[in-house]
């Protein structure tokens, strides 16, 4: 695997040493050297600085360090391990405007950076920047599987299915309610307006956030002064709305930009709206789009990734290897080696070939190689390059990802549950806790199968869940004493009702 890089450097955003101070950007994508033979998990981009995590656990900064977002004291000018998390195994990462967060296997989280609105969610009752990588002691009773942050708040989705924001609350983006006195809160706080609902994914733009459940309900808000959460009009949203006219596009994946907003469906579509003024979402124009609007350049394609930075998008086609981009270019961030700004998808150049194109090869002698991931931060991007038998395995970001989801019980769980000896303490009793006591736990446990889950239309009244299954399942639960009596009895009760439906 190989990482290119593009866009503004101006701060070494772009982790690659030895560009000149007079050089502010790299308009075409240049490998990142330092990472080279490096299994990469993840990049996530800053407005000015870059989080890069491996495969291993490993957690690397480099970029503007003006207020600690690096997470150690040094210049960002290369790309260096953070020494706070040597000890521990990061699986997830997030970065906001000037802060980060990271998640541990222990679903831990850790943040770090500007914190003037709480949103590295200290409860330390100071504004300094966090210029270490701390704990979020308020948290700690939790396990979380993902964060996300926007420019100056952040959320975290736990392994039972809760959702927590903190930071800045001054368009609504907590999910909490009105604003008030306070415009921001500095400690997590519970979002209660989606009680049941199987969640799947957060994402936060500037100032808007978005939850998606397991079957594809979306639910936007926050700051919608350019259209962004989709929902027809220009009106901020306090508390999480559904997107009435999404709900049977079967979405799969969103990311959002400063003031725009993607989403991916079942099939491969792309939908964007908001903020339109650089031709950030790719409809050939500059305007605004208050309601999800499919990009036409698409239409009969499949796509797999798309990637929102500041103002500018990457999308990547996963059945022929095709990677464009387009909206503002003025750092060199679209990666078409120059700074022309696109309202159009545009090929990115670059080292890498269509899936199954043998052009530019001889006789065996190169091997072949696609784009893997891709990443947009504020002003710059990146992307890993797969190569021989990767080229097979490119990632799709449709696709369900357990260890960054809540839990499930799954045949394997309920096989490991059967098999539990008193003797032996089992990491399956844990996660069977954890299920039995969370309503959208079991809600995305039992769902039926093939994608029937997802809403159809408007005359569709099924609720979704396999109750076959589930009364399956806890009749094997009840016969299991050594079980039974480790539970609570919320939990007993629980299996009570499912066995008797």
């Amino acid at each position: 695997m190989s990482v290119f890089s593009w866009g503004c450097t101006q701060d070494r955003q772009l982790g690659i040493p030895g560009v000149g101070d007079d050089v502010t950007s790299i308009t075409s994508p240049k490998e990142v050297f330092s990472l080279a033979g490096n299994q990469v998990l993840e990049i996530s981009c800053g407005l000015r600085h870059t989080c890069v995590l491996l495969q291993d656990g490993t957690v690397m900064t480099c970029g503007a360090n003006d207020r600690g977002q690096l997470g150690q004291e040094r210049s960002g000018s290369e790309l260096a391990q953070v020494p706070a998390t040597d000890t521990l195994v990061v699986t997830q990462i997030s970065c906001g405007n000037d802060h980060t967060l990271a998640v541990t296997d222990r679903g831990q989280v850790l943040g770090w950076g500007r914190d003037d609105r709480g949103q590295c969610g200290m409860s330390s009752g100071g504004r300094e920047d966090k210029r270490k990588p701390r704990l979020l002691k308020s948290l700690s009773s939790c396990q979380v599987a993902q964060v996300a942050c926007g420019s100056l708040h952040s959320m975290a989705l736990t392994r039972d299915g809760r959702i927590y924001a903190w930071g800045d609350n001054s368009f609504g983006q907590l999910g909490i309610g009105v604003p008030g006195r306070t415009l921001y809160r500095d400690h997590p706080q519970l979002l209660s307006s989606l009680p049941g609902v199987p969640i799947r994914r957060l994402a936060c733009g500037g100032w808007h956030s978005f939850a998606l459940s397991i079957s594809g309900a979306v639910f936007g808000w926050g700051k919608n002064n350019c259209g962004q959460l989709g929902l027809g009009t220009t009106e901020d949203r306090v508390h999480p709305t559904l997107l009435k006219n999404l709900k049977t596009q079967r979405v799969k994946y969103i990311a959002c930009g400063q003031n725009y907003t993607a989403m991916l469906t079942a099939s491969g579509g792309l939908f964007l709206f908001g903020q339109g003024s650089d031709g950030q979402l790719g409809h050939g124009s500059h305007s605004d789009e208050i309601n999800p609007r499919k990009v036409l350049d698409f239409l009969g394609s499949e796509i797999t990734q798309v990637a929102c930075g500041r103002k500018h998008t990457l999308v990547l086609e996963g059945r022929t290897g095709r990677f464009y981009s387009f909206g503002q270019g003025s750092k060199g961030q679209l990666g078409l080696d120059n700074d022309s700004s696109m309202s159009c998808a545009t090929l990115v150049p670059g080292p890498w070939k269509a899936k199954n194109s043998t052009a530019g090869y001889s006789n065996g002698e190169e091997t072949r190689s696609i784009v893997g991931s891709i990443f947009a931060g504020g002003d710059h991007s990146f992307c890993t390059i797969l190569r021989g038998d990767d080229c097979d395995h490119p990632l799709d970001f449709r696709e369900a990802l357990p260890n960054v989801e809540p839990v499930v019980l799954t045949k394997d769980l309920l096989q490991e549950v059967s098999d539990y000896a008193p003797s032996s303490p089992s990491k399956a009793i844990q996660t069977l806790e954890i299920v039995l006591s969370s309503p959208p736990c079991l809600n995305a446990s039992f769902l039926v199968g093939n994608d029937d889950h997802f809403y159809r239309d408007q005359f569709n009244d099924k609720h979704g869940i396999d109750l076959d299954a589930a009364r399956s399942a806890f009749e094997c639960l009840s016969g299991k004493m050594d079980i039974i009596k480790m539970l609570s009895p919320k939990q007993l009760l629980t299996i009570f009702i499912f066995c008797n439906q």
